[in-house]
């Protein structure tokens, strides 16, 4: 059996593990040519209850192979702002990555300030973060200036929503972020303020959540 073919057979197996396992290695490889695949096991995949682990997981590597029929779906899940939920966290990341018109391209992002809630933007930002997008001044001030306009709640069990903005500075022109970061300093939360003081030494923070 060929590696696609054991994908394929991953994907379309009875076990979530297995689903899980095909889906990762999509995302991982980039294997494009699996995106019809992945796609239709999702679709079977949201029916399940329960289901949210396999889901982001398809969800993340739809995401990363750019995957663009599932930019409607994606953004729908944006749209529908659960406020705290992992779908729409990987949603919000994977639709950033699809909308994306060249690697550095940081529009999709801004789109999704215009309604986006917690979850939305802390996947919007998680993704700037994991795919080290390189931006423009006037982008990253702007970046800067919308986050912290949101009122910072430090919630027991949820991390603080600017971790992506601050993991994602560690690839930016210091003279730019330094405040930024340094305000980070003051937050209740253990990791930001481990992810700033590694930013500032230019130095790029694992946060993926899978």
């Amino acid at each position: 059996m060929s590696k696609i073919d054991e994908i394929k057979a991953q994907l379309s197996s009875s076990k979530v593990a297995d689903r899980k396992k095909g889906a990762k290695t999509i995302g991982k490889e980039l294997l494009k040519e699996l995106g019809d695949d992945l796609w239709a096991a999702y679709l079977k995949q949201v029916n399940i209850a329960n289901s949210w682990e396999a889901q982001i997981m398809m969800i993340n590597s739809l995401g990363l192979i750019r995957y663009k029929p599932a930019k409607d779906n994606f953004y729908k899940i944006c749209l529908e702002n659960q406020e705290h939920d992992m779908i729409t966290c990987y949603a919000a990341m994977a639709y950033t990555r699809i909308m994306r018109t060249s690697d550095n391209d940081v529009s999709p992002v801004f789109a999704l300030f215009k309604f986006g809630g917690f979850s939305v933007i802390n996947g919007a930002l998680r993704g700037i973060a994991a795919d080290k997008l390189i931006l423009q001044k006037e982008e990253i001030e702007k970046l800067i200036s919308l986050v912290e306009k949101i009122p910072q709640k430090h919630e027991v069990g949820y991390s603080d929503l600017r971790i992506g903005l601050a993991c994602a500075c560690a690839g930016w022109d210091k003279s730019l972020v330094s405040g930024f970061l340094e305000r980070c300093f003051t937050s209740p939360d253990k990791e930001l303020i481990n992810v700033a003081e590694k930013a500032l030494k230019k130095k790029y923070s694992d946060i993926n959540l899978i």
